[in-house]
């Protein structure tokens, strides 16, 4: 089944491998002592603990030199240091990059205040990193077809060294040519690039036999592929600097089991709350809403089992919106969210953060309990808490019991909170 939620914060963060976080405390626990930086005499410096790396350089204001320049960048006994001095007063974003190869795999920026022909203040910036390589592996590996008319297709396979093969043919109603290159991921410009783009002509011909490449026609493009779309289907948009107005965008070829799934789910229903943010999807022939219920900032829906063959089954969806003052559960102190006595844990589930699980578990009834702390996308504040009731009457046919599971485990699986 498709885990909606997960798909869309795996997306937001992590399908190009990215890290971004504030400069400041947040920072400086990402980085650890990597970064160093101090004014001195009005100029400002920074310092990386480079080592043997000389993958380090410094922005070199050419976006803007009308507040500082650089004076100099230069690696010496395993530090990189950039040394900017001031040039006007105003406000201005110096950085320093890693690159490994071609790509930007690491940058940090620093926010400048320069006030009386001297820098005097280091007012904001952030850090950026590429992720882990395996965390994109499912997003990109695989077959893709330009969307809507299929006519390209393209094949991304793991590079065994670093980054991802890229092969694609273009029809000879449409150019008759066959690219090939490897990508690596830009944290910079968040998406996948690469430096050594080849294009070969490929001859028309009525032989079934596979064509010899022979030498590149084109050879040494520069370009980069990007996510586009929705978070639930994504698409690869690739734009080559050779020919930038020849953008083409490319969805993935279905497997056969999530083409299958989709199928089993296409006369699913949605259920999209009108007064919250509340949305998910279930199997008309397996569920119905007994209830719909807001009242006191509470809304409650209940989806209730109507397949007589899986006995008494029903989810209770609880959005609770906190008071001025109510803090978020935790394990220390959960508040009215949790049973008294109960053996509760916290941690990811669903693609949730800090969730609190616990189940009652009795002769004939199973109940399972997910208490989700809901953060504002903006400040990043608790607001709501949305907790998840599972109850279940235990069945003794083992196939009834499957088909059960699946069917709630499908509803919770598509479970989308739009904030």
């Amino acid at each position: 089944m498709k885990k909606l939620i997960a798909i869309l914060m795996t997306l937001a963060l992590l399908v190009c491998g990215l890290t971004t976080v504030a400069m400041a405390e947040e920072a400086e626990a990402a980085v650890g002592h990597k970064f160093n930086d101090l004014i001195e005499d009005g100029e400002f410096i920074i310092q990386v603990d480079a080592g043997d790396d000389m993958g380090w350089i410094a922005d070199d204001m050419a976006q803007d030199s009308s507040v500082v320049k650089l004076v100099n960048a230069d690696t010496l006994d395993g530090t990189f240091v950039a040394r900017y001095a001031p040039v006007g007063d105003g406000d201005v974003t110096v950085g320093v990059r890693h690159y490994a190869g071609y790509a930007c795999d690491e940058m940090m920026t620093w926010d400048l205040h320069v006030e009386n022909g001297a820098v005097t203040e280091v007012t904001g910036g952030s850090y950026t990193a590429s992720g882990d390589e395996a965390d994109s592996d499912p997003y990109l590996l695989g077959e893709w077809l330009e969307k809507d008319t299929q006519f390209t297709q393209m094949t991304i396979e793991k590079n065994p060294e670093k980054g991802w093969d890229v092969e694609i043919a273009s029809p000879m109603t449409h150019g008759a040519y066959i690219f090939k290159t490897t990508i690596q991921f830009d944290c910079e410009r968040n998406g996948f690039v690469y430096d050594k783009g080849k294009f070969w002509n490929v001859p028309i011909t009525d032989s079934d036999e596979e064509v010899e490449l022979g030498e590149a026609a084109v050879a040494g493009t520069t370009g980069i592929f990007t996510f586009v779309g929705d978070p639930v289907d994504v698409l690869l948009e690739w734009c080559d600097d050779q020919n930038p107005e020849n953008t083409i965008v490319f969805e993935p070829v279905k497997a056969e089991e999530e083409a299958a799934d989709e199928a089993a789910t296409a006369n699913d229903t949605a259920y999209v709350d009108p007064h919250g943010d509340l949305q998910f999807s279930y199997d008309p022939e397996a569920f119905e809403i007994a209830s719909d219920e807001d009242e006191d900032e509470l809304h409650t829906v209940v989806l209730k089992g109507v397949c007589e063959d899986w006995g008494e089954y029903a989810i209770t969806f609880a959005m609770q919106e906190l008071e001025d003052g109510e803090v978020a559960p935790t394990l220390e102190n959960p508040g009215s969210f949790v049973e008294d006595g109960a053996e509760a844990t916290q941690g990811e589930w669903n693609g949730f953060e800090d969730v609190i699980m616990y189940a009652n578990d009795t002769d004939d009834t199973f109940q399972q309990v997910f208490v989700v702390p809901l953060a504002d996308s903006d400040d990043g504040e608790v607001e709501d808490v949305l907790s998840i009731t599972v109850t279940t009457k235990k069945l003794d046919d083992e196939e009834a019991a499957m088909a059960q599971s699946d069917a709630i485990s499908a509803v919770l699986d598509s479970l989308v909170i739009d904030d």
